[in-house]
């Protein structure tokens, strides 16, 4: 028989018994989710690599385009190369969203953006760990699970979702340990995932692993029917809130279709498995369930079980679901955690004001004044940001000089630029060879792309230039491409630093220079 814990008892884990705390009026002004989630909002504002990801320039670009023209893109507008195309913003919503915060205060604001949505969720998540752990195994186990969600925290559309994907999972675990049905105002939450981030396909499976763990932890046959109506109903009723986007079910396509390019997955950096000869944020969270696990201090049920292993082979698979796993599996493991740690069973003299009575005071949910009070902080503290923080986006996807040192000779041509340059190029109004939308592209070119720019095989970097009519090349100066065109006597490198190559055509430069200047 499936073994249930009901929630008053877990929740007396972590509510002291004496008199001192269980009265209302002894609710702290802030609690350790407020207090950390300022910690995280002001921490994130300064987090160097936030604007690492050279997408976050596309994603600015194709906001601005759908600002300025009034409609979605159902079409390449951005590369000369596949110029078009069919395409679709899949993301249109989490796009229109960040262009407001750039156009608002500039690449600050998106910083401001970013950082308030990881705090949001950093301070629902760690509410939900201590409505279940006793303060001293929950800020230990919350600062893992945080540490391994900062591994993919930058300035794209998937940190917009993290408030919804927490909202989301803690809801519908919650109402399976307390044997409520879904509640319905949950749809509302995935229809906007779902304009906001492809990401709410693994909403939908995470819905079905819980209905799925609700119905196992029933002990008759009649409550498990019941359970399995209640479920069935809302499931039919996420079908509906998904469809409802610009796109239909092809959404849903698309993220499957994304899922089949095996070739594009295994090059670009954040689909590839992570690199564990270095340290990974991820072998904290492993140490730290298998320690528990061991200890047999975590019994999950089987369908948990599996849904966390799931997780953790998508973490291992793919480095970007390092993130998801830190994200959602708080959720399926806190109430067995909490059935497996010892509980602090002493009371607490509320006179001596021990550290231990502090920790559990404000372990208690925050008054509303302290809620406001806190807010009012973070609006305070981004508005002065505004005019007061320098951020800008890595220089090592912003080859901002290279172009400036090939825009003064006043030539125009087609570019062949590495895949980590064509969001700036984007940003900057120039037609691109390759960017970051791999899906548009295509298996196909993709491979072909990154097997003429490794020179893997003879004449290939030629074949490709000479089918697009590549008059200058933007690469990265480790690409092997840049040695060979140096030795190449139709080439000419124009301009080089630690960022990028410019290469061009030598006629073209000879043109250039022979006519003068007005």
């Amino acid at each position: 028989m499936p073994q249930n814990i009901p929630m008053n008892v877990l929740r007396r884990a972590v509510t002291n018994s004496s008199d001192d705390l269980t009265e209302p009026s002894s609710r702290p002004l802030v609690s350790w989710p407020l207090i950390l989630a300022l910690v995280v909002f002001v921490a994130g504002t300064m987090w160097s690599s936030v604007l690492a990801d050279p997408d976050s320039y596309w994603h600015i670009a194709v906001g601005r385009w759908m600002v300025e023209n009034r409609q979605l893109p159902t079409h390449d507008m951005f590369s000369y190369t596949v110029p078009g195309v069919a395409w679709t913003a899949h993301e249109w919503l989490s796009e229109l969203v960040l262009f407001a915060a750039y156009q608002q205060a500039g690449f600050v604001g998106l910083t401001v953006l970013v950082s308030a949505c990881f705090a949001v969720t950093a301070a629902y998540l760690m509410r939900f760990l201590f409505d279940r752990l006793e303060p001293i195994h929950a800020i230990p186990i919350g600062f893992v699970f945080l540490a391994v969600m900062s591994t993919h925290f930058l300035a794209r559309p998937h940190v917009l979702v993290w408030p919804l994907t927490a909202l989301w999972v803690g809801t519908l675990t919650e109402a399976g340990e307390q044997r409520r049905g879904p509640p319905w105002w949950l749809l509302i939450v995935l229809l906007l995932w779902a304009n906001l981030h492809a990401s709410y396909t693994l909403g939908l499976g995470l819905a079905a692993a819980l209905a799925a763990d609700a119905i196992w932890q029933r002990e008759t046959m009649a409550e498990r029917i019941a359970t399995t109506k209640r479920w069935a109903l809302f499931g039919a009723g996420c079908v509906v809130a998904v469809l409802c986007n610009p796109h239909g079910y092809g959404s849903l396509v698309h993220a499957v279709s994304v899922m089949g390019m095996k070739q594009t997955l295994a090059l670009v950096n954040e689909w590839k498995s992570a690199d564990f000869h270095e340290f990974q944020m991820l072998l904290l969270w492993v140490a730290m369930v298998l320690g528990l696990a061991f200890a047999g201090r975590l019994r999950l049920s089987p369908v948990r079980g599996l849904t966390v292993v799931g997780l953790l082979y998508l973490a291992l698979k793919h480095q970007r679901y390092h993130a998801t796993l830190g994200l959602i599996s708080p959720f399926l493991l806190a109430t067995p955690m909490a059935a497996g740690l010892p509980r602090d069973t002493a009371a607490q003299d509320g006179s001596a004001r021990t550290v231990d009575y502090w920790m559990h005071l404000l372990a208690r949910r925050s008054r509303p004044m302290g809620v406001m009070l806190v807010t009012l902080l973070a609006v305070c503290y981004g508005l002065m940001g505004q005019r007061g923080m320098t951020v800008t986006p890595v220089e090592s996807n912003s080859p901002a000089r290279a172009l400036a040192a090939f825009a003064a000779t006043g030539i125009k041509a087609n570019v062949l630029n590495s895949y980590g340059f064509g969001g700036y190029l984007i940003y900057r109004g120039v037609p691109v060879f390759v960017d970051g939308r791999a899906d548009m592209y295509g298996d196909a070119f993709i491979t072909e792309v990154a097997d003429a720019l490794t020179l893997k095989g003879p004449r290939k970097l030629e074949q490709l230039i000479a089918k697009y009519h590549v008059g200058w090349t933007l690469l990265a100066p480790e690409s092997p491409a840049v040695a060979l065109l140096d030795h190449l006597p139709a080439w000419e490198r124009l301009y080089s630093d630690s960022v990028s190559v410019v290469h061009v055509r030598r006629e073209l430069l000879q043109t250039a220079r022979a006519t003068p200047s007005r």
